[in-house]
């Protein structure tokens, strides 16, 4: 795992999320799916984080990214 790799920034994003740092950890997530999209949720962790900061709009924009490619993605949205 180098030090711009997406799994590294996954990582750093999800300390922050876990520390309530909601705007670090949107950033360091952010970073990890420009790296590689395909990272297995990553667009599900930015999802909670804006879902925690109560910005309903981009956590379902999130949520939507990954549950298309995830066959086992619990949650079906609806407009």
């Amino acid at each position: 795992m180098g030090e711009n790799s997406a799994e590294l920034h996954r990582l750093i994003g999800k300390v922050h999320l876990n520390r309530e740092e909601y705007e670090e950890a949107i950033t360091e997530l952010q970073q990890a799916a420009k790296t590689d999209a395909k990272l297995p949720f990553v667009h599900f962790n930015p999802g909670l984080a804006y879902l925690k900061k109560q910005d309903l709009e981009a956590a379902k924009s999130e949520f939507l990214k990954d549950g298309p490619s995830n066959p086992t993605w619990p949650i079906t949205m609806t407009n």
